[in-house]
């Protein structure tokens, strides 16, 4: 039985989050405290309010400036106008990558926020960032320290998410989704070695595995088993635009042919064999043999 103030906190917290999922990050942080100063326990709501802190510290220290149609930057007031823009640039020439590579036609647009201290953001733990999808518009919130050389890696990730989202929401399987955004921002020598020597020695997840391991929060982002998933996933993804493309045909065609059905309502597998030609479980062996060649 709820006492009439745990009643109350929970509906603070549901306009909390339907505040928050709208991008009113003033409002979503009034519902949150009045959910918290009734007893809510942030145990209970992870990180929720320090998101919406430092969403809300980026909005009020930061110039938003629109880059095109489908895409603004949220950037920190405290940076030399000159960094300003060198990051616009950055940001936009990203975005197009992804947005020319995998043929998107936007149905939102991008908001990609950068947090102005990093005393704001140590309570991201993902690769680079996060993306989220709010009510009116894809979001890219990125830490401060992101401009330590990952920034254009980092957008060309998260937006890929916001890309394949736009596209068929949360249907995408998250080997696929992580797989998709590893391969647009490349991947590298060190991952090529750690999956050939795994492979070696029959111990290279599959998928599934991939999936479960990426959405586990046993799995510490920072962890060889991360590290693993995010490679495999990519190189996986790799080898399919190999066999898929070339011969005039757009090596990510088969990607954009995959999402339209899925947003028809078929399911990811039926929709893969449509999109490619081949089994997922098929491709799955053919990319296991490549690399035991490799």
């Amino acid at each position: 039985m709820y006492t009439a103030a745990e009643m109350t906190a929970g509906l603070h917290l549901s306009k909390a989050r339907e505040y928050w999922e709208s991008d009113r990050l003033e409002l979503a942080m009034q519902a949150m405290h009045l959910a918290l100063n009734l007893g809510l326990s942030p145990s209970h709501i992870y990180d929720l309010p320090r998101m919406i802190e430092a969403e809300l510290t980026a909005r009020r220290e930061g110039v938003r400036v629109r880059c095109t149609e489908h895409l603004a930057v949220e950037l920190p007031e405290l940076l030399e106008p000159d960094m300003r823009q060198v990051l616009r640039e950055r940001a936009l020439h990203a975005w197009m990558d992804v947005t020319e590579r995998l043929a998107v036609r936007w149905g939102k647009p991008v908001l990609i926020t950068l947090f102005p201290s990093e005393d704001a953001s140590l309570f991201v733990h993902a690769r680079y960032g996060y993306y989220a999808e709010r009510t009116e518009r894809h979001k890219i919130c990125l830490p401060l320290y992101i401009l330590r050389g990952a920034f254009r890696f980092a957008v060309l990730h998260e937006a890929t998410h916001a890309a394949l989202h736009d596209a068929a929401g949360d249907e995408v399987p998250r080997w696929f989704d992580e797989g998709t955004a590893v391969w647009m921002e490349g991947l590298s020598g060190s991952d090529e070695r750690r999956l050939r020597i795994l492979r070696a020695r029959g111990r290279l997840p599959t998928m599934d595995q991939v999936a479960a391991r990426l959405g586990s929060y046993e799995t510490s982002l920072g962890s060889d088993t991360a590290a693993t998933a995010y490679a495999a996933a990519g190189s996986f993804i790799r080898s399919l635009v190999e066999a898929h493309g070339g011969a005039g045909v757009p090596p990510a065609l088969w990607i954009r042919t995959l999402l339209e059905e899925m947003r028809r309502g078929e399911r990811f597998n039926r929709a893969f064999r449509k999109a490619t030609g081949e089994s997922l479980q098929g491709a799955e062996r053919r990319w296991r043999a490549e690399l035991q060649r490799s």
